[in-house]
């Protein structure tokens, strides 16, 4: 329905200018806290607090500071949008309001489209004339709002997603969801048995690392052709099962010690809940060693294959087990090409790309995802982007260097942005956060407590 001339004759412009200023400000003081408190957690850098402990701390400590670092510029950007809508709208009013002046000065009648009619004998010209223009005027005014409230929403909508990522989890935080037991340590380290068996069918060794929070769960190492697979909880009983396949550099024994401690403390943490679940940090391929070599697909062709296997056999120890596949970084182009329709498919109940640059399929529709052998008709598919993360500068929505960017709307996943416009506004946020001193976003994934990547 369009604006009524008399929605713009009476508009209460000066109580919005009140609230888009208080909003400006809010959005200031809440990136200058924000800012301050990024500098204030950089013991790392000081060499105050070091290890795998002071890292993961780090990088949830920043995800959760670039979540509300984003909050508040989008905030300030709905105050700034706002003020600036309420100026063009005094514009409006002022022109409205001399018009329906006029016109009630000389007995015309006024309707709420703005059309304008002399009350008096037709026929007289000068009066038709009148009442012509200030219709004009009025009409113009009423257009011009629509498009003005148009345009407004769109920026506003934009800039509201991200507060609403951020509330989530600042949420989080404050009732202690999503906390792991604690954070890793070196003492955490995972006890390898002499003889490892060769695939899931075979008999496990059960370690258990040190520490008193994770006492209790199992770390079981195996040793598969294609790299080695850290298994948290037990996959025979476990309701969920959910296969965490890392990216560039995982292949070292430190991405796996960090991944398999992270992956026991995601089923403390369900265990807690009173959830039987098992987190797997898969290493079953030969990760590229750095960003240069990931622009090759050939590591993630020969880790689709073993993935496949991997998660094929999963199904066939336990399959009752909802199973989730979560790639992160270059290990969603591993699983995007486990899962792309021109192959057999992979088995999963869902999958999450995190920070991808890309996962090898232009949409959803491209990727098979299998429960017993049987394609899933509408498949769970999902694609996380945080603020200030420059792996999107490797893909965009139509091209990438492994394809179209999963995170847009063009892709089909579940949680795309609602409207382009809200794309590019996250879009800038990258660059914003980078400015603002952050530069390890990528590393932040696993430790964002916005996020469920161990379902």
């Amino acid at each position: 329905m369009s604006t009524s001339v008399f929605d713009i004759e009476h508009a209460p412009v000066e109580q919005a200018a009140v609230a888009a200023d208080e909003w400006s400000g809010v959005g200031k003081q809440v990136r200058t806290h924000a800012q301050r408190a990024r500098t204030n957690a950089r013991w790392t850098e000081d060499k105050q607090w070091e290890g795998a402990a002071a890292d993961a701390a780090s990088h949830r400590v920043d995800a959760t500071i670039n979540q509300a670092d984003a909050m508040g510029l989008s905030i300030q950007g709905m105050g700034l949008t706002v003020g600036l809508y309420i100026r063009i709208l005094e514009v409006a009013r002022a022109a409205v309001s001399a018009a329906t002046h006029a016109a009630r000065a000389a007995h015309m009648s006024i309707e709420p489209t703005g059309l304008v009619k002399p009350r008096i004998a037709a026929g007289t010209g000068v009066a038709e004339t009148a009442a012509m223009a200030l219709s004009a005027v009025l009409k113009t005014a009423i257009a011009m709002v629509d498009a003005l409230d148009t345009h407004t929403s769109t920026v506003l909508h934009a800039m509201s997603s991200t507060v609403g990522d951020a509330a989530e989890s600042s949420s989080a935080y404050r009732h202690g969801e999503h906390l792991p037991a604690r954070s890793p340590t070196h003492a955490d380290a995972v006890r390898p048995t002499a003889e490892e068996p060769q695939g899931l069918t075979s008999g496990i060794h059960n370690s258990t690392p040190h520490g008193k929070d994770l006492s209790d769960v199992h770390i079981q190492k195996l040793d598969t052709p294609g790299g080695p697979v850290y298994i948290a909880g037990d996959v025979d009983t476990a309701e969920t099962i959910t296969t965490f396949v890392s990216g560039v550099g995982s292949s070292t024994s430190g991405s796996q010690h960090v991944m398999s401690t992270w992956a026991a403390e995601q089923v403390a943490e369900a265990k807690a809940q009173g959830k039987n679940t098992a987190v797997i940090a898969w290493h079953g391929y030969s990760a590229p060693d750095n960003v240069a070599a990931a622009i090759s697909t050939e590591p993630a062709r020969q880790g689709a294959q073993n993935l496949r296997v991997f998660q094929r056999q999963l199904r066939e120890k336990n399959p009752h087990a909802t199973l989730h596949v979560t790639g992160f970084s270059y290990g969603s182009v591993v699983v995007g090409e486990a899962a792309t329709s021109d192959g057999p498919g992979l088995e999963a109940n869902s999958i999450d790309f995190v920070g991808s640059p890309g996962v090898g399929a232009r949409h959803t529709q491209d990727l098979t995802l299998l429960n017993r052998g049987k394609a899933l008709g509408d498949p769970d598919i999902r694609s996380h982007h945080v603020p200030g993360d420059l792996i999107q500068l490797t893909t965009e929505a139509q091209y990438g260097v492994h394809g179209p960017d999963p995170s847009s709307p063009r892709f089909g996943a579940r949680n795309s942005p609602e409207s382009w416009s809200s794309y590019h506004w996250r879009r800038f946020l990258d660059f914003y956060i980078l400015s603002r001193g952050d530069t390890n976003t990528h590393s932040s994934y696993p430790w964002d407590p916005s996020l469920h990547l161990a379902h």
